[in-house]
């Protein structure tokens, strides 16, 4: 994990609320979330209040769900760049024995993921394919699915919201990772075949000149995906600063800018894959334009 993830600014002290959160959140220990959902409800609630070396694992966690579930604590550890103890201390944290109790709720949702994955490839075996290796039903297949997903987890209010902010843009600036491009330059397209005056900067280094332009009634959507760049992570903090409204797609679920955001759709649970991640950020930023321009004709 990189540092300029890490949603805890380093150096930083513990506050007093965070100081109080040493203690298990459940407030007993064989009593933890019962199951990954409220477990991670509780990390993305709360994580800005955990002491630094917990939102580190927290964030480590949500970003590597499969290293949890079927790592060593010898791998976990070295990877999390922490000592085999903090783990003990992490799974304590959140009502866990220690964290075997803590890693079992991780195994479980992965076993789950697995089944499901096997199930998918059987039914494309059992197809008209049968007994081949079919690319074009497995990708098809693949999108499907985070098509699905994303039509399951994503807010109707969150879409209307974000779309209402953007209509009444003057200006639409859209900040990109380099992963990002692909939906990035499709969205940028929709916005211009709309007559929107949509700025794209994928070159976050000389994105600052542009940036100055920006004014009040200007909007940005940041789309990102993990590792977030510390330069776009900067902007976003610069943007915030000059009080334009902040829409943000992240496949980063503890990202800290989309903690500025004003709405955030989360691109995570589509799938970790680049085909998903592009499949749901494609049908997102089509559905957002979708819903600007209806914005616009709504008298």
């Amino acid at each position: 994990m990189t540092g300029c993830l890490d949603p805890v600014p380093r150096g930083r002290r513990a506050s007093a609320s965070a100081r109080s959160f040493r203690t298990p959140l459940s407030g007993d220990r064989d009593h933890g979330p019962p199951d990954l959902d409220t477990l991670k409800a509780v990390m993305l609630a709360r994580h800005a209040d955990f002491p630094k070396r917990i939102a580190t694992l927290a964030h480590f966690a949500i970003e590597h769900p499969d290293d949890i579930a079927f790592g060593t604590v010898a791998s976990i550890a070295k990877a999390a760049q922490v000592s085999p103890s903090a783990l003990v201390r992490f799974g304590q944290f959140f009502g866990y024995s220690g964290f075997s109790d803590l890693q079992s709720v991780f195994q479980q949702a992965g076993r789950t993921r697995i089944v499901a994955k096997a199930t998918s490839h059987v039914a494309l075996k059992i197809g008209p394919a049968c007994g081949h290796w079919n690319a074009i039903q497995e990708t098809v297949e693949a999108c499907r699915m985070s098509i699905d997903v994303m039509g399951e987890t994503i807010p109707l209010a969150d879409m209307r919201a974000a779309s209402g902010m953007l209509s009444m843009a003057d200006s639409i600036f859209i900040l990109a990772g380099k992963d990002a491009l692909p939906f990035a330059s499709f969205f940028h397209r929709r916005l211009v075949e709309m007559s929107i005056r949509a700025i794209l900067l994928t070159d976050m280094a000389s994105a600052t000149d542009i940036l100055a332009l920006a004014r009040r009634g200007d909007a940005a959507v940041i789309l990102e995906t993990a590792p977030v760049s510390s330069a776009l992570a900067a902007h976003v903090v610069a943007i915030k600063e000059l009080q334009l409204p902040i829409v943000c797609m992240t496949d980063t679920p503890l990202s800290p800018t989309a903690a500025l955001a004003s709405v955030r759709f989360d691109l995570a649970g589509a799938g970790r894959d680049a085909l998903s991640r592009v499949t749901a950020g494609i049908v997102l930023s089509n559905a957002l334009a979708n819903g600007i321009r209806a914005s616009l004709q709504t008298p």
